[in-house]
């Protein structure tokens, strides 16, 4: 038994590529949005052709709060399915998450957590979400224009058998899970059709679809990544540093609820190729017993 991983990457492509190695041998499949700079592409694509175990998927823009980054997380989940019958799991990454444990024990963990998938969640409306509870986010259409939302006052009614959760975009999907949520995706196009006209549509449709298919009750609530918002209103998470080390430590080794509960947290994000350089040595050295030499 072995996993695959789906990394959706659009800058850093060191920091994407030392990522793919920690995972080795489990297969990844690497997205690089379309509108990220050639340098960007070139590398991606030159350390792939020199890795057996990583893949590109076909490009395709993936603007922040876009439908397109579902379609390209779901392509990447349909491929790894296909082409890697082996797997029992597939992750979704960003190309900055990196592993907090080695893959072999990230392996043995969701061996023994068969036919279960990972997904953060909470049921709309949620305090979470604001005062509506994210349900203007679904109720009203939305779209987005240079990059910006432009919404319209409705009333839209959910479609039958859809029940409405957020979440996070990233995920752990069973084989079975995975294939459940391909095919709702697949024969419901009105859940489809409704979910992307929400809006920030990644981080609704695969956990409302998946707790509304028939694997639903296979989901488990926790967050395997650790992710550290020192400030609740930011718009993104902390990038992390050795001053963080004390927390990864203990984060790798039982429960934590840094980014949301869980028993373990096998990954962490936010890194950066600069600002997380020490840090990312540091766990390699000692939390994934790898020797590299510094920045590498």
């Amino acid at each position: 038994m072995s996993f695959a991983t789906v990394v959706l990457a659009h800058r850093s492509p060191e920091l994407a590529l030392r990522l793919a190695d920690r995972l080795s041998p489990n297969p990844v499949l690497i997205h690089v949005d379309s509108a990220a700079p050639s340098h960007v592409w070139d590398a991606i694509a030159t350390g792939t052709s020199r890795r057996a175990h990583v893949e590109l998927l076909p490009r395709r823009r993936t603007a922040w709060a876009s439908w397109e980054l579902v379609e390209a997380a779901t392509a990447g989940l349909e491929r790894a399915l296909r082409r890697h019958p082996e797997v029992s799991h597939v992750l979704l990454l960003s190309g900055q998450d990196y592993p907090l444990v080695p893959a072999a024990q990230i392996s043995q963990f969701l061996a023994s957590q068969a036919g279960q998938s990972f997904i953060p969640n909470w049921r709309l409306p949620s305090a979470l979400w604001g005062a509506r509870g994210g349900m203007d986010r679904v109720r009203d259409f939305n779209f987005r224009v240079g990059g910006r939302r432009v919404r319209f006052r409705g009333a839209r009614k959910t479609p039958p058998g859809l029940t409405l959760f957020g979440g996070s975009m990233y995920w752990i999907l069973s084989r079975e899970g995975g294939a459940d949520v391909l095919h709702n995706l697949r024969t419901r196009p009105d859940w489809t059709r409704f979910l992307s006209r929400s809006w920030i549509p990644d981080e609704l449709a695969i956990p409302s679809v998946a707790l509304s298919g028939e694997m639903r009750s296979q989901v488990v609530n926790e967050n395997l990544s650790l992710i550290q918002w020192s400030n609740p209103g930011s718009a993104h998470p902390d990038v992390l540093s050795l001053a963080d080390v004390e927390t990864l430590t203990a984060a790798a080794s039982g429960p934590s609820s840094v980014g949301g509960n869980a028993r373990i947290k096998l990954f962490a994000r936010k890194m950066d190729e600069t600002r997380s350089a020490e840090l990312l040595d540091w766990i390699d050295h000692s939390l994934l017993g790898v020797e590299v030499t510094a920045g590498s």
